[in-house]
């Protein structure tokens, strides 16, 4: 397991360090999505349609969007409440491409961390942001 990001404050002045292991996805391929049940089965699309694989995803960033045991029941309850049902296209925009913003970020502070060895953020414009962005 990669050791945690420790946040420091001084001053107006944050500061991100850690030691970091080799490659991390650097945001210019693709990101590959997928859907895990409470077991650790993983569902995702691929260009073949919808797999169900029990490996292969040790290192991914788990993103959790619902209580596991609400999942299923997304789509009637947006029939219920006389919504469309979301097409995958709809539900990645809403509820996945922003965490995937979020991870990205994360994942960009460990890029600079692992060359760097600290990363500097001026406080009052990250203050602005962590009310607006849950870290």
């Amino acid at each position: 397991m990669d050791p945690p990001v420790i946040r420091l404050a001084h001053c107006q002045v944050q500061v991100f360090c850690l030691q970091v292991p080799g490659a991390e996805f650097d945001g210019t391929s693709d990101l590959h999505t997928g859907i895990s049940n409470t077991e650790g089965v993983v569902y995702n699309y691929t260009r073949a349609g919808v797999v169900r694989e029990l490996s292969g995803w040790e290192r991914c960033v788990s993103v959790p969007l619902v209580r596991p045991d609400m999942f299923h029941l997304l789509n009637q309850v947006l029939a219920a409440e006389g919504r469309e049902v979301l097409s995958r296209e709809t539900f990645t925009q809403i509820f996945i491409l922003p965490r995937v913003q979020r991870v990205q970020k994360y994942l960009f502070l460990y890029k600079h961390l692992q060359t760097h060895q600290y990363y500097l953020v001026d406080r009052e414009e990250d203050t602005q942001e962590d009310t607006q962005e849950e870290i």
